[in-house]
């Protein structure tokens, strides 16, 4: 399994959830980025830069969380990651709503260093709570 797991019914069933919701998560991006080319933008709909803020924003955060997959079960890690997260959330949609000429592009970079620093500042949290 790559993972150096015991090969268990509870190991392959959890792999074939990952690997599940993984297609499922893709399909329904593909759908979403299909809709919106096809419909093309309208006023119902969020412009490719906020688009770009959810994608980049579960990239991020699924990059964060997957090294601390033995604390998953604690609430206190979850409450953590969701106080970066709202963080995170509020920066940007300030940024997006201030900064007008706001390039897809700066997201890349924006989000190599923040996914750094965030897997450093989860560590310390939930590795020295104090």
């Amino acid at each position: 399994m790559g993972r150096g797991l015991p090969l268990t019914r509870k190991n392959v069933l959890t792999l074939l959830l990952e690997v599940s919701l993984t297609i499922v998560a893709g399909i329904a991006v593909a759908g979403a980025l299909l809709f919106y080319a096809g419909v093309g933008p309208v006023s119902w709909m969020p412009s490719v830069r906020w688009w770009s803020l959810v994608g980049t924003t579960v990239l991020v955060f699924w990059v964060v969380v997957k090294p601390f997959r033995h604390f998953w079960r604690r609430l206190s890690f979850w409450l953590k990651v969701a106080a970066l997260l709202a963080v995170h959330l509020l920066v940007y949609t300030v940024a997006l709503l201030y900064i007008p000429q706001w390039r897809l592009l700066w997201f890349v970079p924006l989000s190599v260093v923040e996914g750094g620093l965030l897997v450093l500042v989860v560590d310390r949290l939930v590795r020295h709570p104090h």
